[in-house]
């Protein structure tokens, strides 16, 4: 019998300090476009941003007032990021990855662990889903070896979030997240320099930790996807807040949206310029904006990219209307928020149509190296093959779920990222 699948909330969302802040991130285009090109080779964005970015609260956007931050929701999160990214979809994603993890933080770990992550302000901690470390149990813990890729948002971490298989004892098998302070991982210098097509500012480096014990209550159990925890999370309870949940569906595919969104609309402010100055190469020999095909790719391009940014902006909405149903003692299951990350990812599909349209629609000079729509369309095209096997990952979750019907192949899967959601 098919699971129902609840229906999300979808009455208006108005917040004037959300709104300050993407008044706040807009303000910032020209600073973040001047570092761009260096924080491609330098992979991150410089000292000057990151202090920028803090005194303009971007990293506390999520973070509860308890610990001094500014208790928004996901609404207040992607708009941000998407007003970051139009200005260079790199630097926003080292931002947005490094800090939409404190809601699992705050969510999943103890009070007393969330007060000691907190207790110097700001976290920014990035979570590679790669299951590719050991937890061996010791008296009080464990002890834990990670090598983990595409740690997005490393350079200026102040902890890192890793998953570990526990390799012994009762809990055999069990995959647990271990937050571990900057003092006990070494970041690789393997990210920037020009290594990848694009996307080189995102931060996405290796971490290490060698035997570094980590204390049961910096430990996590790792099902962030696959529960609606209408039971309760430390974070809700400590908080009241229900956006502190923890199902991270559309958090942490939410974030890519938002910047894969922000970097078609990069291409959107040179697309808009190139046909309203430049003229057609064939008859009749007017500008782009004045003939017919020149409207109809622009009003094909603004359907998909207003669309896209209707669809981001109701998940992050829906989002926060399944977690106050739930703290309500209505029915919210996993299978609600599976549909949530099965349509943000239609929001990348969008972005990337947009981006391919605008650029065959152009002329043979957006090819040029730094040109924006060059530029928004290699860093979507860059993470396309990570959209591609989350989507499917995604939709298979949500409709297998919703029929009810069960693969022994895929009981023990869960996402995998190349890019550290």
């Amino acid at each position: 019998m098919a699971e129902r699948t609840m229906m999300p909330d979808v009455s208006a969302f108005t917040d004037i300090d959300t709104e300050e802040l993407v008044g706040r991130a807009r303000g910032m285009r020209e600073a973040i476009q001047a570092d761009a090109i260096e924080a491609e080779q330098r992979g991150t964005y410089s000292p000057e941003l990151h202090q920028a970015f803090l005194d303009a609260g971007f990293y506390s956007i999520l973070q509860p007032q308890k610990y001094g931050g500014l208790e928004l929701g996901l609404v207040a999160q992607h708009r941000t990021i998407l007003e970051l990214a139009r200005a260079d979809a790199g630097i926003a994603w080292c931002l947005a990855l490094g800090t939409h993890h404190t809601l699992p933080l705050v969510a999943h770990y103890p009070e007393q662990t969330a007060a000691w992550a907190f207790r110097d302000g700001a976290v920014i901690s990035p979570h590679s889903l790669q299951k590719s470390g050991t937890a061996s149990p010791v008296e009080g813990g464990y002890r834990v070896s990670v090598r983990s890729g595409y740690n997005s948002g490393a350079p200026y971490s102040t902890h890192s979030m890793l998953n570990a298989r526990i390799d012994s004892g009762p809990r055999e098998g069990e995959v647990i997240v271990c937050l571990i302070p900057r003092e006990d991982y070494t970041i690789l210098d393997d990210w920037g320099g020009r290594r990848t097509m694009a996307l080189g500012a995102t931060g996405s480096n290796t971490i290490e930790v060698s035997n570094a014990f980590v204390p049961s209550e910096r430990t996590a159990i790792w099902n962030w996807l696959d529960s609606a925890f209408a039971d309760g999370t430390p974070g809700y309870r400590s908080t009241g807040n229900p956006l502190y949940l923890g199902n991270v569906n559309a958090v942490y595919s939410g974030s890519l949206a938002a910047l894969m969104l922000g970097a078609a609309y990069s291409a959107l402010d040179a697309f808009e310029e190139l046909l309203a100055t430049k003229p057609r190469h064939t008859a009749p020999i007017v500008l782009r904006a004045e003939h017919r095909d020149g409207l109809r790719q622009y009003a094909q391009v603004r359907r998909l990219l207003d669309s896209a940014q209707a669809v981001l902006i109701s998940t992050g909405r829906d989002y926060e209307h399944l977690n106050r149903a739930a703290a309500a003692g209505e029915s919210v299951s996993a299978t609600d928020h599976y549909s949530l990350g099965n349509r943000v990812y239609s929001v990348i599909d969008m972005a990337w149509q947009a981006a391919e349209l605008m650029f065959h629609s152009s002329s043979s000079g957006v090819a040029r190296t730094g040109h924006p729509i060059q530029r928004a369309l290699l860093a979507i095209q860059m993470q396309r093959p990570q959209a591609y096997d989350n989507m499917e990952f995604f939709g298979f979750e949500f409709a297998r779920r919703h029929f009810g019907v069960s693969f022994p192949e895929v009981e023990q899967a869960s996402i995998g990222s190349s890019s550290g959601a």
